[in-house]
C-alpha cells in the first residue's frame, strides 16, 4: 500500500511517522496537511472496503491491518478535527468495515476500529450526524461480537487496553466505556437502537457463562429507557435444554443477583444493587413482585445483608423488602439463620477460591502444601467464635438501618451474641 502510494507521490512516511508518534498529531497539524491526508484518506478508506472475500490473500489482509492503524490511529487521538473533514462520514464507514471483519483478520484489527470508534461516539465535541452515525454502526457492529463466543486458547497481547481472546468478552469491554458516561445523543441513540433487545439478551449471556465484564449490564440497564423495554420484552432465554423459559428482565435479574455474590468487586456490587433496585420500583410494585419471585431472591437476599451497611442503594433495597408483610418473615428467618454459631460467614464463591489460591504454597515435587499444619493451628476456635460474631453483628445492623427489627427486639438479639 505505501509502495502504491510513492508512485502518485503521497507522503506515506510522514503520515506514519506522525502517527506511531501521536504526539505530533494535534488539530493545527491536520489543518496544515488537510489536503494531502484527504487524499491519504480516499486510499486507506477504499482499503479498508475491500471485498471480504479477498482479505484471504495475505498481503490484502495485511493492508486491512495498515489501513486500520493509520485512520483508527487518527480518529481516535483527534476525533474532533477528524469529525470536521469532507470525509469523516466515509471514514466512520470504513472503519464499521474493520469492526465487522477485522477479527478475520486480527484481534487487534478489530478491537482497534472498535476502540476508535468509541472515542469519537463519547467525544461530545465531535460533529453530532457524525457521532449519531458511529453510534448506530458501532452497536450493530459489537451486537454481532457478541454472537460469536468462539475464544482461543492462547493468550493473546493487549490492544487498546483490551486483553480478551474472543469478540464476544472483548465486546463487553467497549459497550462498558461506551455507557459508563453516556450524554444525551447516547442515550437517545441506544433506546432508538432496534436491535436492543437482541443486544441485552446476547450481553446477559456473555457475561452469565463467558465472564464478560459484567458493567456493561450494569451500565446498559440503567441507562433511561432501556430497563422499560427489558421489562416489556416477552423474549424467553433457556438456561438450559428441555427446561422451561424464562423472560429476559428475569434471566437479568438472576444474572445480577448471582454475579453480586461471585464478583469480588465493592463497586460491581454497588452497581448491581442499583439496577435491582431499579427492577423493583418498576410501576408501582409490578416489578418487585417478578423480582422477589426468582428462586434466586433468597441468595440475593444473603448479598443485600453486608451491602446495606455501605451502600445507601442495598438499604433501600433492604428496607422495601422488609417491609413487605410477606418478606419480613423470611428476612427474619435468614437473619436469626445467618447468627447462629455454626453458620459460616457470608463471603461470596469466588472470594473464598481467590483467597484460597493465595494462601496454598503448593509444593512443586508432590503436590502437597507444606504450611497446612501451621494454617489449621492458626485458625483456632476463639478466632473462629469471634468471626461469627462480628459477622452477625454486621447483619445486625443491617437489620436496624432498614427498620426492619423493633430496637426492643434487636437488643435482645445481639444480646443472644
Amino acid at each position: 500500500m505505501q509502495q502504491a502510494g510513492n508512485l502518485i507521490g503521497l507522503p506515506w512516511d510522514d503520515l506514519f511517522n506522525v502517527l506511531e508518534n501521536p504526539d505530533q498529531l494535534n488539530p493545527e497539524w491536520i489543518k496544515e496537511n488537510e489536503a494531502t491526508l484527504i487524499q491519504q484518506l480516499k486510499i486507506l478508506c477504499g482499503t479498508l472496503q475491500v471485498k471480504t472475500e479477498f482479505l484471504k490473500i495475505s498481503q490484502v489482509a495485511l493492508s486491512v491491518d495498515e489501513a486500520t492503524f493509520a485512520v483508527g490511529q487518527l480518529v481516535a487521538y483527534e476525533p474532533e478535527a477528524v469529525s470536521r473533514l469532507p470525509l469523516a462520514d466515509e471514514v466512520v464507514t470504513s472503519l464499521a468495515c474493520s469492526l465487522r471483519r477485522g477479527w478475520e483478520i486480527h484481534h487487534g484489527v478489530g478491537k482497534f476500529a472498535a476502540n476508535a470508534l468509541t472515542v469519537l461516539v463519547t467525544c461530545e465535541s465531535a460533529e453530532k450526524k457524525l457521532r449519531t452515525k458511529a453510534c448506530q454502526l458501532l452497536l450493530a457492529g459489537l451486537g454481532g461480537w457478541l454472537k460469536n463466543c468462539k475464544e482461543g486458547n492462547e493468550k493473546v497481547e493487549e490492544v487498546c487496553g483490551c486483553h480478551c481472546r474472543g469478540p464476544s468478552t472483548a465486546a463487553c469491554c467497549f459497550l462498558d466505556r461506551i455507557f459508563a458516561r453516556p450524554d444525551e445523543l447516547l442515550q437517545e441513540e441506544v433506546t432508538k437502537f432496534p436491535g436492543l433487545i437482541d443486544m441485552i439478551k446476547h450481553l446477559h449471556a456473555v457475561v452469565r457463562d463467558e465472564y464478560g465484564c459484567p458493567f456493561s449490564l450494569t451500565s446498559l440497564l440503567q441507562l433511561p429507557g432501556v430497563l422499560d423495554a427489558v421489562m416489556r420484552s416477552t423474549d424467553p432465554i433457556n438456561f438450559v435444554a428441555d427446561e422451561k423459559p424464562i423472560l429476559l428482565a428475569e434471566a437479568c435479574m438472576a444474572c445480577l443477583s448471582y454475579s453480586m455474590l461471585t464478583v469480588d468487586d465493592h463497586f460491581f456490587t454497588d452497581q448491581s444493587v442499583r439496577c435491582l433496585l431499579k427492577f423493583a420500583e418498576y410501576e408501582n410494585g409490578l416489578g418487585f413482585r417478578r423480582l422477589m419471585a426468582q428462586p434466586i431472591s433468597l441468595f440475593m437476599l444473603e448479598g443485600l445483608f453486608p451491602a446495606a451497611c455501605c451502600l445507601p442503594s442495598a438499604a433501600k433495597l433492604m428496607k422495601m423488602i422488609a417491609g413487605h408483610p410477606r418478606m419480613i418473615r423470611c428476612v427474619l428467618s435468614l437473619l436469626l439463620a445467618v447468627c447462629a454459631p455454626g453458620c459460616p460467614p457470608m463471603t461470596s464463591t469466588r472470594a473464598r477460591h481467590v483467597s484460597k489460591r493465595r494462601m496454598t504454597g503448593r509444593d512443586k515435587k508432590d503436590g502437597s502444601d507444606p504450611y497446612e499444619a501451621q494454617r489449621r493451628s492458626m485458625a483456632s476456635l476463639k478466632e473462629e467464635q469471634a468471626r461469627h460474631r462480628r459477622q452477625a453483628t454486621l447483619h445486625l445492623k443491617v437489620m436496624v438501618l432498614c427498620d426492619a427489627l423493633h430496637p426492643a427486639k434487636a437488643r435482645h438479639y445481639k444480646s443472644c451474641l
